[in-house]
This record gives C-alpha cells, sequence and structure tokens, in this order.
C-alpha cells in the first residue's frame, strides 16, 4: 500500500526546500528591519555617511532582485549625472532593495521597474 510521501518526487521536495528557504530569508529580513527600527527608536542607529556613486549600489540592488527570483526588468537611470550622494552606503543599498522589493512584489512580472535619480532645485527637494 503506498502512501501520499511515496508519491512525493524528488522534484517536489526540491520545490519545497527552496520555498522553505525563501521563507527563512524573508523572516531574517524581517527580524532585521524591526531590530533597525528599535535602534532608531532608541536613537542608536549607526549611520555612517559618506560620498558614493549610486550606480554600483544600484546595480547591486538589482542583482539582489534576480537573486530573489524576480522576472522583473529594472533599469536604473541616472540623470544629470549625480556624481556621488552623502549616504551609508549599506543603510542606502538596503532601502534600494526594500523599495525594488516592494515593486517587483506588487506588480506583473513583465512590468519594467525604473531607478531614476535625477537632481532637483535645492528650492524643492520634494516632488
Amino acid at each position: 500500500m503506498s502512501t501520499a510521501r511515496d508519491k512525493i518526487t524528488g522534484e517536489v521536495i526540491e520545490e519545497v526546500y527552496v520555498d522553505i528557504d525563501k521563507a527563512a530569508d524573508r523572516l531574517t529580513r524581517i527580524v532585521e528591519e524591526l531590530m533597525d527600527v528599535s535602534l532608531i527608536e532608541e536613537k542608536k542607529l549607526h549611520v555612517e555617511p559618506r560620498h558614493v556613486d549610486p550606480q554600483p549600489l544600484c546595480e547591486d540592488a538589482r542583482e539582489e532582485m534576480k537573486n530573489r527570483g524576480f522576472q522583473n526588468q529594472i533599469d536604473i537611470e541616472i540623470t544629470d549625472r549625480t556624481p556621488t550622494l552623502n549616504v551609508d552606503p549599506g543603510r542606502f543599498y538596503d532601502l534600494l532593495v526594500i523599495l525594488l522589493d516592494n515593486a517587483c512584489t506588487y506588480s506583473e512580472a513583465s512590468s519594467p521597474v525604473l531607478i531614476r535619480f535625477q537632481s532637483e532645485p535645492a528650492e524643492s527637494p520634494w516632488r
């Protein structure tokens, strides 16, 4: 007499392992984000701003989305070629990943995603 377990193929088991791995990664990211929120609330978040080129950080974040299995085309457009940004590169990268993850999660896989940097006049920093 065969059981349901006997009917599970190696391919199905592999898919289950991949799903478990992805879920564990998501849980890890949530815990890390909660820890950061706690540090922000306690005013203990360590930030080390420095001048960095945004292009490599954007490319790394785009690669992370591919590693997470998203199929969206992610384009990077840096207009007015901002030479550098004064940011903490690790924190800025984390922010890019969160924004891209949301964009890819809540759009169709065929929808392109655009990361755009452009200079704004000093008197109107928000659009």
